[in-house]
């Protein structure tokens, strides 16, 4: 552990004092380190001059505002989660498609969200602050850090407020596995797939299975199932989490982009909606998850923004400017069926320009007075002579966002 520690440093304080990038190696120490020169290299961006309040932490918890009744316009709802789509991928990718695509005129009868921003870069805990209206500051994946929040399902959520108002719920995913305290939530129907059934459907239609915990099929062999349940229940919420873009394999084997299927899928569920009498009744809503993981992208503003849109046949087109989040979900959804509700208020410290420069972070043990150049060396040259203390600094290439959010942990337990 010692040895594997050195190098990791050795290998980033070079990099770093002398202009290079960590080689791209498949490796864990390799991951580190490069994860370490980024701390010891990049410029934060921080604020020259404030401009209001700092917010509050209770910003971050936006589940107290359900209303005792609505008086819903629609009696169907479905909500279909893009895998991986920030807002400039989904844009290049929409103006890709035909005239004539459903995607491409979505927003002549949609409530299109400007600013809208995942609040998690992962699956699970971007859907749980949808869903819970609350952030969940955790590593989704992390093993260590899933039973801080694996409790969560208990909390009040969205599912829970559409059934006292009178909506089946029902959550679809078309995978073997589902996605642990998502697929817990009080759903009184979870569509997933068992293996007997991959096996069939593998004859007809693309199924993978590159994962352990990723036996999965293209999202349409779910949809009669959808189409079933929102045409057979008076009142009906759909929560889909879509597969395509999950796993490249399916854009190889199809040749198609993620965007490009999704539209295709959303044709398909509004044709089948129209023959059943009943997408008139339905609301659509379209958003995705999260942004891409890529190392570069994760550096993006706009790979933390998301689509947003509010799809009803009677609607006229209308876009929302301020910046809101996965956490205002719930009351975004409960203001397009209830009219009567006003409209959540948007994040108000963007609400006007902030200037900003850029400004070395409070937060990280590695920043220090030193110039630049001494504090890389010293990395290099300390990396050799010490073990103990350097383990400790590897560690503080976790997130500072994590570190930052210690804090608010303390209320999940």
């Amino acid at each position: 552990m010692v040895v594997s520690t050195r190098v990791i440093v050795l290998v980033a304080g070079a990099a770093s004092t002398l202009g290079w990038n960590v080689p791209d190696v498949p490796s864990p120490l390799m991951d580190i380190a490069r994860d370490l020169q980024v701390r010891l290299t990049e410029r934060a961006i921080a604020p020259r001059e404030e401009r209001g309040a700092v917010p509050s932490i209770s910003w971050f918890d936006k589940s107290a505002t359900a209303p005792p009744a609505l008086r819903p316009q629609f009696t169907k709802i479905i909500v279909i989660v893009m895998e991986t789509m920030a807002i400039d991928t989904y844009r290049r990718e929409v103006a890709a498609l035909p005239p004539d695509g459903m995607l491409r005129s979505l927003g002549a009868h949609a409530h299109s969200f400007e600013h809208y921003y995942t609040a998690n870069q992962d699956s699970r805990t971007a859907m749980l602050d949808m869903l819970l209206s609350r952030f969940v500051p955790y590593e989704a994946y992390d093993d260590a850090t899933f039973p801080s929040y694996e409790h969560a399902y208990r909390l009040s959520n969205l599912p829970q407020l559409l059934q006292a108002q009178g909506y089946a719920t029902a959550y679809a995913l078309a995978q073997e596995d589902k996605e642990q305290v998502v697929a817990e939530l009080p759903w009184q129907t979870v569509m997933s797939l068992t293996p007997p059934q991959i096996a069939e459907l593998k004859q007809h239609a693309l199924c993978f299975n590159p994962f352990e915990f990723e036996n999965s099929c293209e999202d349409k062999v779910l949809l009669p199932q959808v189409v079933q349940f929102i045409a057979g229940h008076e009142r009906a919420f759909v929560y889909q989490e879509m597969m395509w873009g999950h796993d490249t394999e399916y854009n190889t084997a199809s040749g198609k982009g993620n965007v490009q299927y999704v539209g295709e899928y959303v044709e398909a569920l509004w044709t089948e909606l129209r023959r059943r009498g009943v997408a008139d009744h339905t609301l659509l809503v379209l958003t995705g998850d999260h942004g891409d993981k890529a190392e570069d992208r994760l550096r993006q503003a706009e790979n933390y923004q998301v689509p947003l849109f509010f799809y009803a046949s009677r609607f006229a087109p209308r876009h929302e400017r301020g910046m809101y989040t996965h956490l205002d979900f719930k009351d975004l959804l409960l203001r397009e069926l209830d009219p009567r509700r006003s409209m959540p208020a948007p994040t108000p410290f963007v609400q006007e320009p902030i200037n900003v420069t850029a400004a070395r972070s409070p937060i990280s043990p590695l920043r220090s007075p030193l110039p630049t150049w001494l504090r890389r060396c010293s990395v290099t040259w300390l990396a050799c002579f010490s073990s103990s203390i350097w383990k400790s600094l590897a560690l503080s290439t976790r997130s500072a966002f994590s570190l930052f959010w210690s804090c608010e942990r303390s209320s999940w337990h």
